[in-house]
């Protein structure tokens, strides 16, 4: 089979952080030996440039080493992360933050590789990553995020629906030159993230900053996660959110995810209207108004009941009545859904993944021919007979 040109370094990098021996690494990756070399010793001389894996077994290594395929044509290691909330939880399956920590490094690595084309492009620097002060009041950063994404409350209100809501958000955020995915999982249904794991991640970059977000949660959920991962990238912060805004559990670092979490929510729901929209409103049950809230401003009803409590409309143990409700309902609603067949075709699929601004750049590159297939695929994530037809079918 035809050698994969891989760089070397990155092949001894990746088991170093996998912590494996070579013999470790060659057992569990199924690598046979040959009449000259055990197959510990053929690792060892493709980390030293001597040979290299087929695609088949630089693919073994890529899952053994838990790495996407990209690292092993890095030029250099991907950055450390420094995302602040980044932890382990008591409550969480060991496999869960495994696959979290393996879904971060897959985001850097294409982040890696879109700031080098954009930088071959000939990318200037953004300016807004970092222009905001963490002194900033809540209902200023709020100010701040309406003056970048460019939509007011009224129009906000004519979508009438959040899935409708996040498209608009989401184009507008990717037209500054931010990059928005959505990825819930590592390829397969058994490597799906809970949103309690993971709801939003922010990666800063002044060529190409990322956003990434859990598509496993509710589509009003991801537009107040969208807007929360751009007011960290306005502070010039990196932030992994796994608790939602109205959870009464805290992270560390919290003062900045407060902030961040207030101006979303006012962003969305700004307190004015909201009160008096809801003081208007004559449905005699509390469920019937708060969806009728919901519904007018496209957000979750969580999002809505807890910007009520914030707001001394409702009270703490009603606010937890009705979260507990709401939680239910999703939680029928996700087994009801997983038991359907059929689904969006996978094209459709990856593109709503993956998101207009990467699939623009891959394609502009594509036609220039500074891009070949095997290098889109690896930032798409894809196999090279998809590359075309995405790039096609984009928009």
């Amino acid at each position: 089979m035809t050698a994969v040109p891989i760089n070397p370094q990155m092949l001894a990098w990746a088991r170093s952080k996998a912590g494996l021996t070579a013999d470790e690494a060659a057992i569990q990756s199924k690598i046979a030996s040959t009449r000259s070399r055990d197959p510990g010793g053929r690792i060892v001389d493709w980390e030293g440039g001597e040979g290299a894996p087929s695609h088949g077994q630089l693919a073994r290594l890529a899952k053994t080493y838990r790495q996407p395929l990209a690292a092993f044509y890095l030029s250099s290691p991907p950055r450390s992360s420094s995302v602040a909330d980044f932890r382990t939880l008591d409550s969480v399956e060991p496999t869960q933050n495994l696959n979290l920590r393996a879904l971060l490094r897959t985001v850097g690595a294409r982040q890696a590789e879109l700031r080098d084309l954009l930088v071959e492009g000939g990318a200037t620097a953004l300016e807004f990553i970092g222009r905001v002060k963490p002194s900033i009041s809540v209902e200023s950063l709020a100010d701040e995020l309406r003056r970048f994404v460019p939509i007011g409350s009224q129009s906000q209100r004519e979508y009438r629906s959040a899935d409708a809501l996040f498209r608009v958000l989401r184009q507008a955020v990717e037209s500054t030159g931010i990059f928005v995915y959505l990825e819930g999982d590592l390829g397969s249904h058994h490597s799906r993230l809970d949103p309690s794991i993971f709801r939003g991640l922010a990666l800063k970059d002044t060529i190409a900053p990322v956003i990434v977000l859990n598509p496993n949660d509710s589509k009003g959920a991801l537009c107040f996660s969208l807007l929360h991962e751009v007011a960290h990238l306005l502070l010039g912060d990196e932030g992994l959110s796994n608790y939602a805004p109205f959870d009464e559990r805290r992270p560390r670092n919290n003062s900045v995810e407060r902030l961040c979490n207030g101006a979303a929510g006012e962003f969305l729901l700004p307190s004015s209207e909201v009160a008096s929209y809801w003081d208007a409103l004559e449905e005699s049950s509390l469920e019937s108004r708060v969806s009728r809230l919901a519904r007018e401003f496209s957000v979750s009803h969580t999002a809505a009941a807890y910007r009520l409590l914030r707001l001394g409309r409702i009270d703490a143990p009603t606010f937890r009545r009705l979260r507990a409700l709401y939680h239910r309902r999703a939680s029928q609603r996700a087994a009801a859904l997983k038991k359907q067949d059929g689904g969006p075709g996978y094209l459709r699929l990856q593109r709503y993944r993956l998101g207009e601004a990467t699939l623009a750049l891959v394609a502009s590159a594509v036609a220039e021919g500074s891009l070949r297939s095997t290098r889109a695929a690896r930032v798409l994530r894809v196999a090279p007979t998809h590359v075309a037809d995405l790039c096609e079918a984009r928009g």
